[in-house]
């Protein structure tokens, strides 16, 4: 079965999951630890509704079906919503989330949907090979010559034979294959991403001390708005 067929088949189910979820959510005679737990399932489920959405528009991107929708996007803005949904998964694996950001709003041409993609990317990545009271850090910069986004955490890190290889299609590190279960998708999709939106991708590590990812928007990206 093709990917994407099989993506189509979960993506249903997990639609009619959401529903019920969301109507439980609203329950007024719950308890504190049950409405709790039931926020937890309805913001997973969501986020894997994401994923799975996600999945399908990576498809038709890399078949070269989807143009790139470039608009003035917020950077600022687009990083605290990202940080926002991202912040649950974080409490619940014990790590610690920090957005730094410049005191003025940072502008950016972009296509929002595949910008999104590429954080959700990156984020997910830090989440899964940081251990339990971990760092990630989120930092925006921007000069007159580029914006860049960067994603950091103190893990599991990445060796330097590695290096290279960490965009390659199916490519997981030995060090990542001994602590979790990994496609080996993560990177080869936030370089595919990079590639389509124009932007550039770089990767620091060193081996169990810290992995920083980061997203180069050039000044032909870059976008100040007059007021």
């Amino acid at each position: 079965v093709a990917p994407i067929d099989t993506a189509h088949d979960i993506r249903t189910p997990v639609t009619l999951i959401m529903a019920p979820l969301e109507d439980l959510s609203k329950e007024k005679d719950l308890s504190t630890n049950a409405q709790h737990l039931i926020d937890m399932a309805h913001t997973s489920t969501r986020k894997l509704h994401t994923l799975i959405t996600q999945l399908l528009e990576f498809e038709k991107m890399d078949a070269h079906r989807k143009n790139v929708k470039l608009e003035t996007i917020n950077i600022s803005e687009l990083l605290i919503e990202e940080c926002a949904s991202f912040q649950t998964l974080c409490d619940k694996k014990q790590l610690h989330l920090n957005l730094s950001l410049p005191e003025q709003d940072i502008y950016a041409m972009a296509d929002r949907h595949l910008i999104e993609m590429l954080l959700d990317n990156l984020f997910s990545n830090a989440c899964k090979y940081t251990p339990p009271q971990g760092r990630i850090e989120i930092t925006l910069r921007n000069n007159k010559q580029k914006v860049t986004i960067e994603v950091k955490d103190n893990g599991i890190g990445i060796p330097k034979s590695d290096i290279k290889r960490v965009f390659d299609k199916s490519f997981t590190g030995e060090n990542g294959r001994t602590m979790t279960e990994s496609t080996g998708m993560g990177l080869y999709i936030a370089k595919k991403l990079c590639d389509k939106l124009g932007h550039k991708i770089t990767v620091e590590s060193e081996i169990n001390e810290y992995t920083k990812i980061t997203i180069i928007f050039t000044k032909n990206n870059f976008y100040k708005p007059d007021n």
